[in-house]
């Protein structure tokens, strides 16, 4: 299904019932249909692995439950394992104690995509949404 919709502008029509049990790929399946505004909430995307830029910053506002989950997840994850002094996250709980000669060990490769996930929210959230500021001041 990826980029089924894109930029097809006018494109409005009533998609709720749709089976997307089997679905896995969403990519900009939504980008820029500028008129669409149908409910789907009840689309199950249990099995969807590539959706980036499903929908586009254009419709955050029909999708804004989803938003709202991810935002408090983001902050339960960084409650939990962000390392205010170091400004890194930690693997799991496992780690809190664990030291390398002294140092403190972080993941690596997770922080990699934690911070890239960053920029990637920032960027579809734009500067006006009310959660800006908590990823900015992360970043």
């Amino acid at each position: 299904m990826s980029y089924l919709f894109q930029e097809k502008i006018s494109f409005n029509e009533d998609i709720s019932s749709w089976d997307t049990s089997s679905v896995r790929d969403m990519r900009r399946m939504f980008y820029y249909a500028l008129d669409f505004n149908k409910n789907i909430e009840l689309w199950d995307t249990f099995n969807v692995k590539e959706d980036d830029h499903t929908v586009g910053q254009t419709y955050f506002h029909l999708f804004r439950k989803y938003i709202d989950s991810m935002v408090k997840e983001w902050k339960a994850t960084t409650n939990h394992l962000f390392d205010k002094k170091e400004n890194l996250y930690y693997r799991d709980v496992s780690y809190f104690d664990k030291l390398d000669n002294g140092t403190k060990i972080f993941w690596g490769r997770g922080n990699g995509w934690v911070f890239a996930g960053l920029s990637n929210v920032m960027d579809e959230l734009g500067p006006s949404d009310k959660d800006y500021p908590y990823f900015l001041k992360l970043y």
